[in-house]
């Protein structure tokens, strides 16, 4: 819990920060593809993201977000308890659209996030414990369309990947 207080800190003290400019808060929803040892531990995470885009031009900007994901766990053996995880995330990054520079930013774009997860899993009892932590780079390809916007976001850390497929929409601009 002390994790996540320091990452939403972090994101406010992002925010704060640059509110001298144009922002957006965008809030979205996530369907997770696991990967590697993931993906012997656990089927399809389901998950809700924040995120604040500062934009320094139409085509270039820095973000700051908020994940949290839920995985349905798998039995390890038959007859055994399915353990599912959660992992929260907190990521800081840069985006850049492909199109070319125009009033507002949308089109094809490119970002790349670093990331710092913390993963817990349930015990064989069902209680709560933290797993690890593990920190990543993490490429981005998507499409923005008005406030709309569409990714795909590998994450390859350590032990656990998966592939990330997203849609949020950005409701609050300063």
């Amino acid at each position: 819990m002390r994790q996540l207080i320091v990452g939403a800190a972090l994101l406010a003290g992002t925010a704060a920060s640059l509110s001298a400019q144009v922002m957006t808060v965008g809030f979205g929803a996530t369907v997770n593809a696991p990967a590697g040892e993931l993906a012997n531990r656990a089927s399809t995470g389901f998950g809700g993201v924040m995120q604040v885009e500062y934009a320094l031009d139409p085509r270039w900007s820095v973000l700051s977000g908020l994940s949290l994901a839920r995985y349905m766990g798998r039995a390890p053996e038959a007859g055994d308890r399915r353990r599912d995880l959660d992992i929260t995330g907190v990521t800081l990054g840069a985006r850049t659209f492909l199109s070319s520079a125009t009033e507002k930013p949308r089109g094809p774009y490119l970002a790349t996030d670093f990331g710092w997860y913390r993963i817990l899993a349930q015990d064989a009892e069902g209680k709560w414990q933290r797993e690890e932590t593990e920190i990543g780079l993490l490429p981005t390809l998507g499409y923005r369309a008005g406030s709309v916007d569409i990714s795909a976001q590998l994450k390859f850390m350590g032990r656990f990947q998966w592939v990330q497929l997203g849609a949020s929409l950005g409701l609050f601009r300063f």
